[in-house]
């Protein structure tokens, strides 16, 4: 972007007086043309983006509200996925408590299947800002204030609870299908919304370039790659800790056959 308008504003100051104004939202591009002396930034994000604020210090600026801004929360996939991840993590430690009371001890198996796509979700929402994002709109934009949680704590803590600390069945390596689920839906829903009825924006920037199916294709094998490494991983902790329960359990009997004889 910087590059597209950089030229275009250098040219239309040598040229004219005339007042310039650039609609943007992107911290690194608001600092480049202010740097370059444009009049007003249209920033229709207003104050929502902490890291741009700081940048119109000693400059005139507008700002913006849009009343509907409060009923388009759950447009934003990390959004959706975080929320998604906080209900499956109340669910598993509600049915554990309930759990305690009861012999047989194991999660449903619906409720195994919900808890590790709401894992991949959130892992989903962490690649794709480290390896699309963070370079497109910037690395400290991501995690800056609340986006350091959305983007980075909660994924990692929900991954490690999931994989270390909850108590899981073993899966084969397709039910990475699984986590495909909410991928998918919300991608549907994006679609229709960015390109069918345009009443969204495309702020993921997916379009950039033309290259929205090289994308799409991409979110696909990431999020069937994140859940079949969720499930490889999971399979080996199991493993581990059923050697583990075997061993101890064969020292045991060993010992009480030696005390025995």
């Amino acid at each position: 972007e910087i590059d597209r308008i950089l030229p275009l504003i250098q040219k239309i100051k040598k040229e004219s007086n005339v007042v310039i104004s650039v609609d943007t939202s992107k911290p690194a591009v608001i600092r480049a043309v202010l740097d370059e002396g444009i009049d007003i930034i249209n920033n229709v994000l207003s104050f929502e983006n902490e890291i741009a604020y700081n940048f119109y210090h000693g400059t005139d600026f507008t700002y913006m509200f849009d009343s509907e801004d409060e009923n388009k929360v759950f447009e934003n996939f990390t959004i959706d996925s975080n929320i998604y991840l906080a209900l499956t993590s109340v669910g598993v430690i509600v049915i554990n408590i309930l759990n305690l009371t009861k012999k047989n001890k194991k999660i449903p198996h619906w409720v195994d299947i919900v808890r590790f796509t709401s894992v991949v979700g959130t892992m989903l929402t962490f690649a794709v800002v480290v390896c699309y994002l963070g370079f497109v709109i910037g690395f400290r934009e991501m995690y800056t204030g609340a986006n350091l949680f959305l983007h980075l704590v909660n994924p990692v803590l929900g991954l490690f609870s999931y994989i270390f600390i909850e108590r899981h069945r073993t899966y084969k390596f397709w039910y990475a299908c699984y986590g495909l689920i909410p991928v998918i839906l919300y991608g549907i829903v994006y679609l229709i919304f960015v390109f069918g009825i345009h009443a969204w924006k495309d702020f993921y920037h997916f379009n950039i370039n033309g290259l929205l199916p090289l994308i799409l294709s991409v979110i696909i094998l990431l999020t069937f790659g994140i859940g079949y490494i969720i499930i490889m991983t999971k399979r080996q902790i199991n493993k581990s800790l059923m050697i583990s329960k075997n061993s101890d359990n064969s020292l045991y009997h060993n010992a009480i056959e030696s005390y025995i004889h």
